[in-house]
């Protein structure tokens, strides 16, 4: 059970599980089941807004490799003759294209 002050468009105000913290705070409002949505508050269950949906350049820069990881590859291709980092950033690219 969880206990609030307020809710408003479906968003709750402060909130807890605790009967003892509620009813010391005066939350009235009872509910059964929340959801935490992806901006980090609670909504009454059902009601969480849905996470926007990332685009391509959020996709590929949480796919690319750390800067220092990719300057270690473009060395050893170098020295090896091979196009691993070349081949790397390709697949990102291809796997998120722009849109």
């Amino acid at each position: 059970m969880y206990y609030t002050n307020s809710i408003i468009n479906h968003k709750l105000g402060s909130y807890t599980e605790d009967q003892t913290i509620a009813k010391k705070l005066g939350f009235k409002i009872k509910m059964e089941e929340i959801d935490l949505g992806y901006d980090g508050c609670a909504y009454e269950k059902g009601f969480a807004p849905v996470a926007p949906e990332k685009n391509y350049v959020e996709l590929r820069l949480s796919a690319y490799p750390p800067v220092s990881e990719q300057l270690d590859m473009m060395y050893w291709d170098k020295v090896r003759g091979t196009s691993v980092w070349k081949d790397t950033i390709t697949a990102i690219k291809d796997k998120f294209p722009k849109k």
